[in-house]
């Protein structure tokens, strides 16, 4: 085996090597999802929701945020209708989507609604989130499609994804796996 080629393999080794090697911490450990409070206001006979979330991303999530991997941030609602015997069936389902990308050459955060393609761009991913979390007057449901002598709840949580990169840069992705993060489901009576 001739030298060139011996140092071509330890290249590559070196090169693999280099893509496993842990990444510098940034975010704080045990990064979490939760949603501090949320009602509903009845206007002009459409409910809105109002809402407030603690969004921290955990280690693997903002590795892959600053990496490059776009994270996607999807705000679910749901609305059923109260059973006393039977499960609660779901009535309405929304869902706010956004997703959030790291623009190296601007070092700024890139956050793009997937429902309205509004973007806006942050100095960081800490106030991005921040500002996502907080959530005013987005339209649940017109009242009139609700039954008067019916109960409902409303139901909401907060998910985070790591984005699907296009094909060769799977290695990439799957070197932050664990970054999903999920609050668990809020509940309280539509009124």
């Amino acid at each position: 085996m001739t030298n060139s080629i011996r140092w071509a393999r330890m290249g590559a080794v070196m090169l693999v090597l280099a893509m496993l090697a842990p990444l510098p911490v940034r975010a704080q450990d045990g990064g979490r999802f939760a949603i501090r409070s949320a009602y509903s206001v009845l206007r002009h006979g459409v409910y809105y929701l109002n809402a407030n979330m603690a969004l921290m991303l955990n280690q693997q999530a903002a590795d892959a945020l600053d990496s490059g991997v776009p994270l996607v941030l999807k705000i679910q609602i749901e609305l059923s209708r109260r059973r006393s015997m039977l499960w609660d069936p779901t009535v309405a389902t929304l869902t706010q989507s956004y997703r959030i990308t790291y623009h190296a050459l601007s070092r700024r955060y890139i956050v793009r609604s997937l429902n309205s393609g509004r973007q806006v761009s942050y100095r960081s991913w800490q106030v991005a989130l921040e500002h996502l979390g907080d959530i005013s007057g987005v339209p649940i449901i017109d009242a009139s499609l609700l039954e008067p002598d019916e109960h409902y709840d409303i139901h909401i949580r907060a998910l985070l994804n790591v984005k699907i990169i296009p094909t060769g840069f799977g290695l990439l992705t799957s070197l932050f796996y664990g970054a999903d993060q999920s609050s668990d489901w809020y509940q309280w009576p539509l009124r």
